[in-house]
């Protein structure tokens, strides 16, 4: 295993976020290696999901969870140095204006590849780019009758080691929840439930309530936890921090449907990678202009994965991890209880 280390889905991703950082910050917005890089990216991205089971024992949850970033991370490199081709160039128009550039003095070697390097991280590593030209929609404020608002960084590292504790616990007497269901209602046989109305038991219809609720709120306790946790490190370190970790999750009593519950109240940190990219394929390449093609590119993202035959071991662990997205959960489920 030792002559094979360079295969390591963690050498592999290491090496993909510095050359993203190096794509977003060094190169300008026509450069060849942008498209050059993306191919670079879905190769080793096969060949660390390929590779995957052979480094990470065993392949849980979470393991999977971790795989899922891979394609994500692909997405994303593709929606911002391809679809929206942001340069170290938006970055200074959005710091400085025409004013300041004619006073600020000449910088540095040090200091110039300092500037570009922080610009390419931020690109390369914020899902939801506050603060930038690329921050996405419904991100919500600590107020939000007062978005200048932030919370003292004593009150924000306290609330959210809080969260974390809770978080904590709640996914586990989740997990615990699920494992003690009765599973002969998961087989194969009792998926469709249309066709067999007729011998559908309430036990059953408990199981899949319980089910389904215990999957939610372990997911939303799995990444609030994760991403409290990561907060109240970041501010400890640096106080002036908190206004770069705006809430996570919105106020579910926005949640008045399934569109606002996806839309507003839950994380919005695939936003750019799959709503941005199937924009842009449905309407600069396919030439759909109504909302309806939105939501088949979208469907067939989501589904892409599906078609293209890796061996089945990709897919295996990247799935679980990409189950919850915003159209297709519908669609899905409507399959599921037909049948289909």
């Amino acid at each position: 295993m030792a002559c094979r280390l360079y295969l390591h889905p963690l050498l592999i991703s290491t090496v993909q976020q510095f050359f993203f950082i190096y794509v977003a910050g060094f190169t300008s917005r026509d450069s060849v290696l942008r498209p050059i890089g993306f191919v670079l990216f879905l190769l080793s991205t096969f060949v660390a999901l390929s590779n995957y089971e052979n480094f990470v024992e065993p392949p849980g949850w979470v393991a999977r969870t971790a795989a899922s970033a891979f394609p994500q991370i692909s997405l994303t490199y593709f929606e911002r140095m391809i679809v929206r081709k942001i340069a170290f160039v938006d970055g200074q128009d959005k710091k400085s204006s025409n004013e300041d550039k004619k006073t600020a003095k000449p910088q540095s070697r040090i200091s110039k590849f300092r500037s570009r390097y922080v610009f390419g991280q931020e690109v390369a590593s914020s899902m939801r780019g506050l603060g930038t030209s690329w921050e996405i929609r419904n991100v919500h404020h600590f107020d939000s009758q007062d978005p200048s608002y932030a919370p003292p960084a004593m009150l924000f590292i306290s609330s959210n080691l809080l969260k974390v504790i809770f978080c904590y616990f709640t996914h586990k007497l989740c997990i615990h929840t699920q494992l003690g269901l009765d599973h002969q209602y998961m087989s194969p046989e009792h998926v469709p439930i249309f066709r067999r109305l007729g011998h559908v038991t309430l036990a059953e219809l408990q199981v899949r309530y319980i089910a389904t609720i215990t999957t939610v709120v372990s997911l939303f306790c799995f990444i609030q936890g994760g991403y409290s946790l990561a907060s109240a490190v970041s501010v400890t370190m640096n106080p002036k921090a908190v206004k770069d970790w705006r809430p996570l999750f919105g106020e579910l009593a926005d949640s008045y449907c399934l569109r606002q519950f996806w839309s507003t109240f839950w994380h919005q940190g695939l936003q750019n990678n799959l709503r941005g990219t199937s924009t842009w394929i449905t309407k600069n390449v396919l030439r759909i202009r109504s909302s309806r093609g939105e939501v088949w590119g979208y469907t067939v993202l989501r589904h892409a994965a599906d078609w293209i035959d890796v061996g089945g071991r990709v897919w295996k662990h990247v799935q679980p991890a990409l189950e919850v997205k915003v159209y297709t959960g519908a669609s899905e489920a409507v399959g599921v209880l037909l049948g289909a």
